[in-house]
């Protein structure tokens, strides 16, 4: 049955680090039981519970996550909670549950009139989805289907451990911004430890030391996308933890690392070489040696500069998922080209499809018509 308690994992000895410019901090892992996740379109936070029989969510959280909560035609089912308290249900809810990695769940939930927690992941969740815990890790994670998927858990974040995004940000691509967040009253004029919260999957949290005051500080935050993201005011972004959460503070030992250089050092014939077959346009009012510094360090990152497709690299992630939002198809037939485009548009499609940019398609259903334009060379 639903039990208010949830998983306590036993302490390890190994333990989840954040590391500083000259020590490391330990947190402790012993409260990271929460699973964070999508229903639908909008984010939530569940306890993952072995001690409840079934998954239950209260009535204040199916309406916040805009759910349509299907009555029970009989009597309520009866449940109890871990400390024998009748637990009064209203019905259940069919929910799509994405987890981290761009897992799709579909599952069905008890809605109870009040709970707390009020969003509880039970044994039906975990047997259904072949769900294992492991606490020997930092931090403890879930895998599911048998372990080809790996999530964190983390501890619970609310209002009273929550920062909140104080106004409305808007991220360039491939930025890091430092944004400033509300914190609750009892962090006020004290030193605290910012953790991720994985709320929002599009950008990454750095977990740091930061103090508050008047109720706020500031959290950085990375987009890692090509794309601009949006963050709302309000958006939680971070966990407040007190040093009550740090098990230790060790000094880091220096690796050398710091003793290297950042760039390696090219003769500036090299250098005059590079800079032609690349074609970089250098700002003209740099005088020489900024010039070549410059250089130095274009030089240093030229595997990421492409002058043709067989030099574009292949991206290390995972592939691309489209959600679609129907299963319209959408097809169109192909523009009329001439003769001269017909053979430039079948030399692009070959030399793409040898070098592995685009493959074949087995389907006919989705496609877009294929128009030329001439660049400024006419080329």
């Amino acid at each position: 049955m639903p039990s208010e308690r949830g998983l306590k994992p036993r302490p390890v000895k190994g333990r989840d680090t954040r590391r500083t410019r000259n020590c490391r901090l330990s947190l402790d892992p012993t409260d990271g039981n929460y699973v964070t996740m999508r229903v639908g379109r909008q984010p939530a936070e569940a306890l993952v519970d072995s001690g409840a029989s079934c998954s239950t969510m209260s009535k204040s959280c199916a309406q916040q996550l805009k759910l349509n909560i299907i009555p029970y035609w009989g009597p309520p089912e009866r449940v109890r909670s871990a400390n024998g308290t009748r637990i009064h249900t209203l019905g259940t809810v069919k929910i799509e549950l994405y987890l981290q990695g761009g897992v799709r769940i579909d599952h069905e939930v008890w809605v109870a009139e009040e709970l707390n927690p009020n969003f509880i992941l039970g044994m039906n969740f975990l047997l259904d989805n072949q769900v294992k815990l492991n606490f020997a890790t930092k931090p403890p994670t879930i895998t599911l289907f048998d372990d080809l998927v790996d999530i964190p858990l983390r501890p619970r974040c609310d209002m009273n451990n929550g920062a909140f995004l104080h106004h409305t940000a808007v991220l360039p691509p491939y930025s890091e911004a430092y944004l400033t967040v509300n914190t609750p009253n009892n962090f006020n004029n004290s030193s605290v430890l910012l953790e991720d919260a994985r709320r929002v999957d599009a950008i990454s949290v750095a977990g740091a030391l930061a103090f508050c005051k008047n109720n706020r500080t500031i959290c950085k935050v990375l987009n890692l996308n090509p794309y601009v993201v949006t963050l709302k005011k309000g958006l939680k972004l971070a966990k407040v933890l007190d040093f009550g959460k740090i098990a230790s503070i060790q000094k880091c030992e220096s690796d050398g690392m710091d003793n290297i250089p950042l760039e390696s050092k090219i003769c500036r014939q090299d250098l005059d070489k590079f800079h032609k077959e690349y074609g970089f346009k250098i700002n003209p009012s740099l005088d020489e040696e900024k010039r070549y510094q410059a250089l130095q360090l274009l030089y240093r990152y030229k595997h990421v500069f492409a002058r043709s497709l067989c030099e574009i690299k292949e991206c290390k992630g995972p592939p691309l998922e489209l959600e679609l939002y129907s299963q319209q198809k959408s097809f169109k037939r192909q523009f009329r080209l001439n003769e001269a485009d017909k053979e430039e548009v079948n030399r692009q499609i070959t030399e793409m499809e040898q070098i592995g940019v685009i493959e074949p398609s087995s389907s006919a259903y989705y496609n877009s018509p294929i128009f030329l334009v001439n660049k400024k060379d006419k080329s």
